[in-house]
C-alpha cells in the first residue's frame, strides 16, 4: 500500500507540476501580449496627437466617441461648452441643432460605406474645417462606426478670398 500511495502521490506531483508549468507558460505568454498591446496603443495614441492643426476622432454606431485627439477635445470645448470623455454621444455634445443634424446625417451615410468630405464653417470660432469621414471596417468586414479627420483650412480659405478681391480689383 505504501509502494501504491508513493506512485499516486509522484503520479499527483508530476501531473501538478504539468499544470503549474503550463500555466506560468501562459501568464508568460499575457504579460508579452499586455506589453504588446500597451505599446501599439502608446503607438496609436502618438499617431492621432501628431498632426498640430488636424482633430481625429472615431465614433460607434450609437454616434458615440470611440477615441478623440486633444485638439477635438479642445474645440469641444470651445464651440460647444461641453468637456468629452469616451462613450459619450455627440447628441449630448452639440448645442447647435443644425450642426448636430448634419453630422448625423453624414455619419448615417458613412455607416452605410460611404466617404464624405465636408467643409464647414464654425461661428464660434470663425473657422473653416475640411472634415474627412470615412466608415471603420473590423476583421469581419462589418462597418462598426466612422473616423473623422478634420483639417483647419481656415487660412487657406482666407488667401483664397483675398486672391479673389484682388483679381476683381485688378
Amino acid at each position: 500500500f505504501l509502494d501504491l500511495f508513493i506512485s499516486v502521490i509522484t503520479i499527483c506531483s508530476l501531473f501538478l507540476a504539468g499544470i503549474i508549468y503550463e500555466r506560468k507558460k501562459a501568464e508568460d505568454l499575457l504579460k508579452i501580449s499586455e506589453k504588446t498591446l500597451r505599446k501599439k496603443q502608446d503607438i496609436l495614441q502618438s499617431t492621432i496627437e501628431s498632426p498640430k492643426d488636424i482633430s481625429i476622432y472615431s465614433l460607434g454606431l450609437n454616434y458615440e466617441y470611440l477615441s478623440f485627439n486633444s485638439l477635438h477635445s479642445t474645440n469641444m470645448k470651445i464651440m460647444n461648452n461641453t468637456t468629452i470623455a469616451l462613450g459619450m454621444r455627440i447628441q449630448d455634445c452639440m448645442i447647435n441643432n443644425e450642426e448636430l443634424n448634419e453630422a448625423i446625417s453624414v455619419l448615417d451615410k458613412v455607416f452605410l460605406g460611404e466617404s464624405i468630405t465636408t467643409i464647414r464653417h464654425f461661428e464660434a470660432n470663425n473657422s473653416y474645417w475640411e472634415l474627412k469621414t470615412s466608415p471603420i471596417i473590423n476583421q469581419n468586414k462589418e462597418i462598426i462606426g466612422a473616423t473623422i479627420i478634420s483639417t483647419n483650412i481656415s487660412e487657406k480659405i482666407k488667401a483664397d478670398e483675398a486672391l479673389k478681391n484682388s483679381e476683381k480689383k485688378y
